[in-house]
């Protein structure tokens, strides 16, 4: 390695985090021009690839041997006090003010505190991408999983290959084994499918941390170190410039993403940190730049408090200029306090004195002097308060009542009031029906509808089954746009299916992609496609989704618009508590929209 890297500070991999960190927060904050945000995660785990080899590589090479209880121990001491009062802190708030989240963050309690929150989602299907109303606040600790995963794996690796291989041999098994876990990434990718498992498994993230680890290996090539410091600063700021084109323009959930995306993101990285590991880069000492240094060294308490405050204070959803203020303010509040407070306690030892001196102190309390009683007391004050606070938490998790979000009513039931006049009253009320916008009972009952759509279908089925008769409608939970065109070429190539028209209801649980597209060109010939927009505010792509739908009613023939987002508009009622199911008479109201489209899509061609 060089000088740079032998070094305890490395010149600019402090502003490459800060710049990783901040594109993470804008992008849960739903920033504009934040839409790569999820790539902040990537270079995270290339640094700590990077780092972590290199410090193993040295210990080696120091010491002829790698201590891995001593590495694990301080791996340990860097990240459990922190996530143990994240976590406890969130769990005593939700408790008290928010019990839908209080809910779900006390199922993920034990995965966070153990770090294996990835596997824990994926084991009980939950998804990164589908969520009921607001996400757990504890949802981002999944990167925690996979990062710890890699710390168990890594030094036990390194001795092997520290041992029984040279270090080219050694870097090459690095690169090896991170072009299968690539390899498994864009393999297991399929878009009609949740990609939560690609997402979150140490298996198909792993490329990342080892591709960085075999950076720092081969940081000792002679013929790496050779290569002038004006081309790695070119290569560097190649590397920055086009990490940060990724985080501000590509999505983070797009198929680009898992069929080579965060490969690339990887690649960047490791240009930048090529870059500016050279003889005093300008790069490298302009990205190590005080404000850059502060940040990185509290990226990680702000990484772990910025997402429960954003889902506590807003749940995830677009927010008004002041609450985004507010958030990052507090985000950045509590990131300081527990960096200074409780990471540099730990690192300097002073928590190790505090608890040496606790450890003494309690004997005292049972020495029968009262003047040495009241001395224990005093200095026990602090470690009462926290152990009480503590134990409230584990009562809180283990005897408070839980909460589950309401998504509406569930298929078969039905309301007792007839379906036409209260529909019609809750539709004036919101200004939509006017003159012209009236249903035809006899287009809307004899038409053959194919309906493809996901849990609000399947919630709505009744009501719809009941306004068209006619109608073949095909409902799963979580189905995404891809899923949904796999749906209609069953039903055209294998069921024979021949009708009026087919309804695409999927736009909520996935970006659309090519959906849209292959839709359209399945269609039969002479039927209609009837686009439904959707409320999903806790989404990423609700907006995007609507806007793409909008554009591609007007520029193909035959398309309509079910204006679900429009009409639901500041109309909280027509909800469930998810804010994306539909209440009663939400349903009513949607049904009664699709009469009137359908009813309007007809009467045209007459």
């Amino acid at each position: 390695m060089n000088n740079n890297q032998k070094s305890n500070y490395i010149l600019g991999l402090d502003g490459l985090r800060a710049v990783a960190v901040l594109a993470v927060l804008f992008y849960h904050l739903r920033l504009p021009y934040a839409n790569g945000g999820p790539a902040g995660v990537t270079v995270f785990f290339v640094l700590s690839g990077y780092l972590t080899v290199a410090k193993l590589v040295q210990e080696y090479d120091n010491n002829g041997r790698i201590s891995v209880g001593r590495f694990w121990v301080k791996r340990v001491r860097r990240l459990l006090p922190s996530v143990v009062a994240m976590a406890s802190v969130t769990i005593f708030l939700t408790a008290i003010f928010k019990r839908v989240l209080f809910t779900k963050a006390v199922r993920e309690l034990v995965s966070v505190i153990f770090c294996f929150s990835n596997y824990r989602q994926i084991l009980s299907n939950a998804s990164y991408f589908q969520n009921q109303g607001a996400p757990s606040p504890f949802t981002h600790c999944w990167s925690l999983g996979v990062e710890v995963q890699f710390y168990i794996l890594i030094p036990l690796l390194m001795i092997l290959l520290l041992k029984f291989a040279d270090r080219k041999w050694a870097g090459r098994v690095l690169l090896f084994l991170g072009a299968i876990s690539a390899i498994l990434m864009i393999v297991l990718f399929k878009p009609a499918e949740d990609p939560t498992r690609i997402y979150y498994g140490i298996d198909t993230r792993l490329f990342s941390f080892l591709f960085g680890g075999a950076l720092a290996i081969y940081g000792d090539d002679e013929r790496l170190n050779r290569v002038p410091d004006l081309y790695r600063e070119i290569l560097g700021g190649a590397g920055l410039l086009l990490l940060l084109v990724m985080m501000i323009f590509v999505k983070g959930g797009s198929p680009f993403m898992y069929r080579g995306g965060h490969l690339l993101i990887t690649i960047f990285c490791m240009l930048y940190i090529y870059g500016v590991t050279g003889e005093r880069t300008i790069l490298g000492k302009v990205m190590s730049a005080a404000p850059f240094r502060w940040l990185a060294n509290i990226s990680f308490a702000l990484y772990l408090w910025h997402y429960p405050v954003i889902i506590f204070i807003s749940g995830g959803m677009k927010s008004s200029v002041g609450i985004v203020i507010l958030e990052i303010a507090l985000s950045f509040a509590l990131a300081i306090l527990s960096y200074y407070v409780i990471e540099m306690a730990f690192k300097n030892k002073t928590a190790d004195k505090y608890f040496n001196r606790v450890r003494r102190a309690i004997p005292e309390l049972f020495s029968g002097d009262r003047t040495r009683q009241h001395k224990a007391l005093k200095k026990l004050r602090g470690f009462i308060v926290i152990l009480v606070f503590e134990l409230v938490v584990i009562c809180f998790a283990l005897f408070m009542p839980r909460r589950e979000v309401s998504t509406g009513p569930e298929s078969g039931k039905k309301v007792e009031k007839g379906l036409f006049d209260d529909t019609v009253k809750a539709a004036t009320k919101a200004g939509q029906y006017v003159q012209g916008r009236t249903p035809d009972d006899a287009i809307c009952k004899s038409k053959k509808i194919l309906y493809i759509g996901d849990s609000i279908s399947v919630g709505a089925s009744d009501w719809l089954y009941e306004a068209f008769p006619e109608m073949t409608l095909d409902g799963e939970v979580g189905r995404t746009p891809m899923a949904g065109v796999d749906v209609l070429a069953e039903y055209l190539n294998v069921k024979g299916w021949t009708g009026d028209a087919i309804v695409f209801e999927l736009a909520s649980n996935m970006w659309l992609q090519e959906s849209l597209d292959e839709f359209y060109n399945m269609l039969p010939q002479g039927a209609k496609l009837f686009l439904v927009t959707c409320r999903a505010p806790y989404t990423d792509w609700q907006d995007q989704n609507n806007a793409e739908i909008y554009d591609f009613a007007e520029t193909h023939q035959n398309v309509y618009v079910i204006d679900w987002y429009g009409i639901s508009n500041d109309h909280s009622e027509y909800f469930a508590e998810d804010a994306t199911h539909m209440s009663m008479e939400g349903i009513e109201v949607f049904v009664e929209e699709m009469r009137i489209v359908v009813t309007q899509a007809f009467k045209t061609e007459e």
